[in-house]
This record gives structure tokens, sequence and C-alpha cells, in this order.
């Protein structure tokens, strides 16, 4: 406990116990005979004491019998009484377990307190009279909401001492996170209050096991969530030494992880969700081979394909469980960059800066960890290079933040006050309440049952104005006949598409007979590449919305509802046969009218034969290609770099393959679509392409030579210095020059032959 918060203790102590040992020696309050007195401190105690035992069997409290001793104390007792009972409860139980003094003090200042201001605003509201009558509702939910808001508030100025944080965002996490079981305590107290101020005796036998049930049922939640969270801690533990290059890897980055968000203050439920995804963000090794985490020589294309694969495979494991389905997304991206150039390819702009935490925090501590294939780097080694690829490779807020922290200097050193309020407010918050999703209020039924609830309750009670229950039946005959129509409007609907189908017409058009505006795709896996590619693609598609599309179908091999970064809807297919998905795109969100309609298409389309796919390479093609190019002579650029190896022994492999796929990009971005760009080797290029003289030839030989020179590698390796030799003339000389180049362009669908 820092000192600050001490002294914040022992001030709110000294507040409340004085005051209250005043408002008794002064007479102000009568305190009620023991045989009253006595049972309320008791049940009071007993509720402390199972909190305690519920938070050391499962981490943390859900339910507490102490709200509802003191709720019901304030009603039959009066706010001095009740207040006395809170506070002597916490005393004796916290001073029993020797708990520290400050910790007594400040949680006895807190409850009790909390139920004494809500007690005086319980008597000022109730009045005198019968306090457990209708009239008295308000004052009861008075009673209730203040003293929650009070220990929240108490609660949240502690936390934001200790941890830093700020004060509002800690009390608006306060407030809302335990409202339900706020609500819940202080009606048990209520009916506490009833049975024992109207001598209801026979209700108490019955309260009784109803709060333990509740009791265990919440305990048993609580336990089961610490539980499965400790399963998922042995496994990543497992995962981390099945390799012993990577030997505890996982708890190094989630210290990192813990070193960044302390430093920039974030607040402490963000912190704990984006530290958590660390400690689990290679649950996915689990199905990548030992060997091949630990190869020293070069990967197969399986091999890679393999270790690419883990960071979906991590966020499968992790979607299952309710707790954890947060962080699943944050983990599924901690292989992406912020050029866009990851494993699936999202953009920079659409990762979550979390993710983008995990990134540089994972690199980092892989650069200063020891591989079969290098030497560890040193931290100002590794700080350097995160600074050298911030903007490329790495989040540069982050970068910089995070280079920084492993310095042992000031994040405000390396990010301005603007920079670093920029990057909190990047975070997004932790949802306290889980709220229904839009397309569940959109629904008509769930609110003709609320509805049809409402008046049949208002029925029953006497008071409730006439007027009032009619509009809340007509309003429930409403959302019903609104359900009924829908219903029959899907069915119709649904009907119409399967019709289409059955005539032959594509999924889109089954859809248009279906009155639904899409376009569809079909999607197939590149061969050795492990990404996928349209090969049936309707008229209307975006080349922005096609690459999202099969950046998805990377991401997630099983049925899939999104919105698209680029607009719309995208609801795509599982995998079958030979691993084609259908993919079905709506300019704007769906509605509950279309969302089971495409469903039922989508199933049924898969069943249907696949689409057949257009032949290459075919002689039409060829004859296009060839007017596409035009005259000119036929050239060959020979491009050798030398430098594949250097980068894997320095980075590793999967850093080698993306710098050359950085180099293939540029490549390919200085010559025509219609031209070709061949990798014939770890560090060989080719270059196919007709050019109207040798001086254009020469002049492209020079933009390829500087745009190389801008290729970011790591920085012990040394930048790249291409040979680019030039051959120009006709086939036979080509094939002579290279041997083997006509083999490749003919394995691509590109032969010299259809070029020539």
């Amino acid at each position: 406990m820092t000192g600050r918060v001490r002294t914040y203790a022992y001030a709110l102590g000294f507040a409340f116990w004085a005051s209250l040992i005043a408002a008794l020696l002064l007479g102000q309050s009568d305190l009620p005979d023991l045989s009253k007195f006595a049972p309320f401190l008791a049940l009071a105690i007993v509720g402390e004491e199972l909190v305690v035992l519920q938070r050391q069997g499962s981490g943390r409290s859900v339910l507490s019998f102490s709200a509802a001793a003191h709720v019901a104390a304030v009603i039959v007792l009066g706010p001095t009484a009740a207040a006395l009972a809170a506070a002597s409860a916490v005393v004796i139980v916290d001073g029993l377990r020797r708990e520290a003094f400050p910790y007594v003090v400040i949680n006895s200042a807190m409850f009790g307190g909390a139920i004494w201001i809500a007690g005086a605003v319980f008597t000022a509201l109730a009045g005198p009279g019968d306090q457990l009558g209708p009239r008295a509702l308000p004052a009861l939910l008075a009673l209730i909401a203040v003293r929650y808001l009070v220990t929240s508030v108490v609660f949240a100025g502690g936390t934001a001492l200790a941890t830093g944080s700020r004060f509002g965002y800690v009390l608006r996490a306060a407030v809302v996170e335990e409202v339900g079981s706020a609500v819940g305590e202080g009606s048990l107290g209520v009916l506490i209050a009833i049975a024992i101020a109207r001598r209801d005796w026979v209700l108490l036998p019955f309260l009784f096991p109803l709060f333990a049930a509740l009791y265990r049922s919440k305990t048993t939640l609580a336990r089961l969530q610490v539980e499965t969270d400790a399963a998922l801690q042995s496994i990543a533990a497992v995962i981390d030494e099945r390799d012993p290059t990577t030997a505890a890897h996982s708890d190094r980055v989630a210290q990192h992880v813990a070193d960044f968000v302390r430093a920039i203050q974030l607040p402490r439920r963000e912190a704990d969700r984006l530290i958590a995804a660390a400690r689990f963000h290679d649950l996915g090794k689990i199905a990548v081979d030992v060997a091949t985490l630990s190869k020293e020589g070069r990967l197969t294309d399986a091999e890679l394909r393999n270790i690419r694969s883990h960071p979906r495979l991590s966020a499968r494991l992790l979607a299952p469980f309710q707790f954890a389905r947060g962080i699943a997304s944050l983990v599924e991206l901690h292989h992406e960059r912020y050029d866009g150039r990851g494993y699936f390819s999202v953009p920079g702009s659409e990762v979550p800066i979390e993710a983008h935490v995990l990134i540089v925090t994972d690199s980092f501590d892989a650069m200063t960890s020891a591989r079969p294939y290098r030497p560890a780097l040193s931290v100002d080694e590794a700080a350097l290079e995160l600074e050298d690829k911030a903007g490329t490779q790495f989040h540069p807020q982050v970068a910089r933040a995070f280079a920084a922290i492993v310095r042992g200097r000031s994040v405000t050193e390396a990010l301005g006050p603007h920079e670093l309020a920029a990057l909190r407010q990047a975070f997004s918050s932790v949802p306290t309440i889980q709220l229904p999703s839009l397309s569940t209020l959109l629904e008509p039924r769930p609110w003709a049952v609320l509805l049809s609830v409402v008046t049949l309750a208002c029925l029953g009670i006497d008071g409730v104005p006439t007027l009032l229950i009619a509009c809340c039946a007509l309003a429930a005959s409403a959302f019903a006949a609104a359900s009924i129509v829908l219903g029959v409007r899907r069915r119709r609907r649904t009907a119409q598409a399967r019709e289409a189908l059955a005539r032959g017409l594509p999924p889109s058009l089954a859809l248009a007979a279906a009155r639904i505006p899409a376009w569809t795709a079909w999607l197939r896996p590149v061969e050795g590449t492990g990404s996928y590619e349209p090969f049936i693609t309707d008229f209307g598609a975006s080349g922005e919305a096609v690459s999202e599309i099969c950046q998805w179908a990377l991401r997630r091999d099983r049925y899939t509802e999104v919105a698209l970064a680029s607009g719309g809807a995208l609801f795509l297919s599982r995998p079958v046969g030979g691993m084609v998905r259908l993919a079905v795109v709506l300019p704007n969100h769906s509605s509950p009218l279309q969302r089971p309609v495409i469903r039922d298409v989508i199933e049924r389309a898969l069943q249907l034969p696949p689409p057949g796919e257009p032949e290459r390479g075919g002689e039409g093609d060829t004859e296009r290609r060839r007017r596409s190019r035009g005259g000119g002579l036929v050239v060959v650029l020979d491009v050798e770099l030398d430098i594949f190896e250097s980068v894997r022994r320095s980075a590793g492999q999967l850093i080698a393959e993306r710098v050359f796929v950085d180099i293939e990009e540029r490549l390919r971005s200085l010559v025509r679509p219609t031209d070709a760009v061949v990798r014939l080797g770890d560090d060989r290029f080719a270059i196919l392409l007709a050019v109207p003289d040798e001086v254009a030839a020469s002049s492209l030989r020079e933009r390829i030579r500087r745009e190389l020179g801008h290729v970011r590698v790591p920085r012990r390796v040394r930048s790249i210095e291409p040979r680019i030799s030039i051959a120009i003339g006709e086939e036979a000389d080509i094939d002579a020059r290279f041997d083997g180049l006509e083999e490749e362009l003919e394995r691509l669908g590109q032969s010299i032959r259809a070029v020539v």
C-alpha cells in the first residue's frame, strides 16, 4: 500500500469512526435492544466471512450477504445501528484474519459510511409510517442505489491513488461492473426486512436456501472461470517448454506488456486484458511440430504455412471461452505489420492498437532471445531495430514508446504529451455489461414477449393506470404482428431463392430473386501459399473488397459473418471440397430479414457441383497477352541479390520471406501488369517484358536498383545492392542465357512463347 493510499484510508476511517462515536455519545441516535441488533450483526459477519472464503477459492468476489444485512438493518433498525453493524462486522472478520490495519480501517469506513448515508436518504424519502408499503418503493430503490454509489466512489478513489489511473474512468467502470450484483444484494436485504418487520417467519426458512443456492451458483461460475484461466496458463507454459529456445517466451512477453501498460498508465481492466492476450498469444503453436519450431536450417513451404497458421489457431482456442473472447481477435493479429504485409495482410489501420502492442513486445523478445540460426541481439540493438522499423513493421508510437521503456527512459522522452494522450485514447475500453447486439434489438419477437409480460404484470398490480396497461397491450400486439409478418416474408424469400438455385442460377441471382442486392465471389486456395484468390467474381465487385474477403478467408476456416472495412457485410462459407469457399457481400449492413435467407443460399450453393474455373494459358489468353505487350524488344532483366541467407540467419526465415515479398512487390510496381516477374530462386528474379529500345531497358535497370535500395532489412544485414544484367534478343538467345527460365514461366502459365 502506497503512502497516498494509506493517508486516504486513515482520513476516511477517522472521519467515519469519529462521526459515529460522536452520534452515539451525544444521543443523536438510540441504539436498539441487543436482541434486535445481534441478529443483523451476525448476518453481516456471516456475509463478510463468505466473501473472504469465496475470494480465497476463486480469486474474486461475486456475491455478498453483508450488503443484504446492511440494507435489512437500515429498514428495521435505522441508519446509525446499520452503520455500526456494517463497520463492526468488517473489524471482527478482517481483524481476526490479521488483515493489514489500513485495509480494516478503510473497509469499515466504506461499508459503514455508505449504509449510514444511504439510510439517511431512505429515512428522509420514506417518511413516517409503513416504510415497506407500495409508496416506499422509490425510497427502497434510493437506499440500494445510494449505498452502491458511495461504496463505488470510495473504492474508485483508493484504486485511482494506488494505480495512477483516472478517477472518472475507475469510477465509471466500478459502477457499471457490479450493478447487477448490487441490485440483487439489495433486493435480498429488502426481503429479509419484510420477513422480520412483519414477522412473516414462515418466509425465512425459504429465503436462506435460496440465498445459499444463488451464492453457490455464483461461486461455481467464478471458480470455473479461474480454473479455465489456469488451464490456458498451463497450456501456454507447456508450449513454451516444447522448444528450449523459446522457454518462458509467453511469460516474458506478458511482462513486457505489463511494463508498457504501466508506463502509459492504461486503466486496470484494459491492462489486464492486454496482459492476458500476451500470455495466451502463442497457444496455437501446440499444433506446430517441435522440430519445425527448433529447426536450424531452411523451412519448407509446408512448415512455413504451419507456423503462419498459429495466430488463427490461438484465436480459435480462446474463442469458446466467454471471458477470453475479447482477446481472441488481438491474439489473431499479433503477426501483422503496420504496412499491411503481415501473415494475413491486414492493413495496419485496421489492426487494433492492442494487437500492435503484442506485435512490438513479441518481436522484441524474439530479437533478444537466441535462436538456432542466430545469436540474440542486445537490448539496445533490439530497441534500435524497433525504431528503425517504426512505420513499416511496427506502429510508430508503440515502437518508440516501448524502445524508451526497455532503455529505462520515460515514455514522455519518446512521445510528446499529445502523442501520449492520443495513444491512450486509441485503446478500446473493456465492456462491463454485455449489451444485446443491434440485430437482436431489431427483432420484434423479444419486444413482443417483453411487453406481454409487462402488460400481464401490470394487470396484477393495484393502482396502475388503465391507459398504461392498454398502451403496453397494443404495443405487444403490434410487435407480435410484426414478428409474424417477418417470419412469413423470410419463408417466402427463402423459397424464391431456392427455386432460383434449382433453375441453375448463380447465388447472386438467387439472392436477387429474393430481393436481396448482393454480389458473390468464389474463392480457392493458392497452391503453395495458403492464401486465397477469387476465380469467379460478379460484376461490380471492387478490388478493395475482394482483397479484404481473401484476408478473412485466410483468417477464418469456418462460417463467418463480419462487417467489411471497405463497407458492407460479408458472409463467408466454410471451406468445402478442395477448400473452395463462397463469399456473399451486401453493400450495406444486413437486416434480420436478410440473414437467414443468405445463410440458406450459401448452404444450398455449397451442396451443388462447384462452378467451373476459367482455363489458363489457353490460345485465346496467349493471343491477348501478345496483343497487350505490343511491339518492341523482348527483354529479360536478371536481378541477383545474394542476401536471403544473411537475413534468415539474422532475423529468421519468416522475416527473410517478408523481405523478399517486399522486393517482389516493388519489382512488380515498376513494370506493367502484363509483364512477368518470376522468382527463380532465393536470391534471383527474372523480369520478362517488351521495351521500345535498349535505352528504356537501361533506364528500368537503374530504377530497379534505386527502388531495391529502399527495402528495409535488419540492422545487422548490409543494404541490398542488386546485380542486374540485361538480355535482349530472340527467344533462343533468352533460353541460352537463362537456363530454366522457360520452365519457371511455363509453371506459372506465362511461357516465353506466349510473349514473343
